[in-house]
């Protein structure tokens, strides 16, 4: 029930921050917003499944696939604010590699899910080190931090899904049960208030 809650708590949060992002794109027609935007409804229909049907809800094939889209937006509209685009040349490899997954997921299962690291890998690399390298550079505030920060967690997380999908836990069952529900509270609430509120991302835009 503990776990329910958690991740009922993380769905909220990811769908409030969504259409607060959805609102931030219709003022400044932004394309990452969008995309992050998108990035929050994945996260949150994903953890509101989870909080209704537990975690059996990651053995389905298609679930990973999906999940991909979460790093893949999120580091496609990072790389637009440094490189619009390098931005652009990212999404461009996500939405083929997730098209590829999600049909081999039917052909395939869970055997097509190690493959989802080809969008969680590059896409938490990007989300991990952009923000550091732009709030050590002092280009951006220091709540970037925080985005990156999040995207060490995503990796994480990202790792115990895929292992849960295909069967094979990189960790004992009992502690990923243990640590998933609050490192995912902890990963949105960290993107959320990290990207929001940090000048450049959030309000006030330097993408154009």
């Amino acid at each position: 029930m503990y776990d329910q809650i958690i991740f009922g708590l993380t769905a909220v949060a990811s769908f409030v921050t969504a259409v607060i992002l959805v609102w931030l794109f219709a003022k400044t027609r932004e394309i990452p917003k969008l995309l992050w935007s998108l990035s929050f409804l994945v996260l949150g229909l994903s953890t509101a499944l989870i909080s209704i049907d537990g975690l059996s809800v990651l053995s389905q094939p298609l679930v990973a696939p999906v999940d991909s889209l979460i790093p893949g937006f999120l580091g496609a509209g990072l790389l637009m604010y440094f490189r619009k685009n390098w931005g652009f040349l990212f999404l461009i490899y996500v939405i083929p590699v997730f098209c590829v997954l999600f049909a081999l997921s039917f052909v395939f299962g869970s055997l097509a899910a190690p493959y989802v690291m080809l969008v969680h890998f590059p896409g938490g690399l990007i989300i991990f080190i952009l923000p550091i390298y732009k709030a050590v550079t002092k280009k951006l505030s220091i709540t970037s931090l925080l985005v990156g920060v999040g995207g060490l967690l995503i990796g994480i997380g990202g790792l115990a899904l895929a292992s849960i999908s295909m069967n094979v836990p990189i960790l004992p069952a009992s502690l990923v049960l243990e640590i998933l529900a609050p490192l995912f509270l902890s990963m949105t609430l960290l993107f959320a208030v990290g990207l929001l509120a940090t000048p450049g991302w959030g309000l006030k835009s330097k993408w154009n």
